[in-house]
């Protein structure tokens, strides 16, 4: 914060693997974003895109949200921790919404921790917009873990 602008720290804009061979995004360490009022950590679907694993990786603060589904198909989220302190720009550590103009379905979002606080300081840990069918598994995370921003020690950096 305050030594870069960044957007998003891993954006899949337009990316598609397949069902043999997803693209996979797995235990990235991920600390600090913003204070871009759009950016954050892990992007998948944001254009399209299909078969993405996005699977056991850690994010503190890092931006506008922790990890996003912005459409395609067959995106799944599994296994991740995502913590967001309270900041101007803070919003959602989690969310699935379909921005893309395509098509948005069959994804899967399951046994990720989340805390997460936006810019009032009120829990925000997940949002599902209702516009890409069923997501399954979402019932099946915390979205209120006991996380806090030494899920990173600082002293890693």
């Amino acid at each position: 914060m305050g030594k870069s602008n960044p957007e998003d720290a891993i954006s899949l804009y337009k990316s598609t693997g397949t069902a043999e061979s997803p693209i996979a995004v797995i235990g990235n360490k991920i600390r600090g974003g913003g204070p871009s009022a759009s950016g954050g950590g892990i992007m998948t679907g944001d254009g399209g895109g299909a078969w993405i694993l996005v699977q056991d990786n850690m994010l503190v603060d890092c931006g506008q949200y922790g990890i996003s589904i912005s459409g395609g198909e067959h995106i799944q989220v599994v296994g991740n921790k995502i913590f967001g302190k309270q900041q101007p720009f803070a919003n959602v550590g989690l969310f699935v919404w379909n921005q893309s103009g395509s098509s948005c379905a069959t994804h899967l979002v399951k046994g990720n921790e989340v805390r997460w606080f936006n810019r009032e300081g009120k829990e925000n840990p997940c949002w599902n917009a209702d516009n890409c069918g069923v997501v399954a598994g979402w019932d099946q995370n915390n979205w209120h873990a006991p996380l806090d921003d030494h899920l990173l020690p600082a002293d890693l950096w």
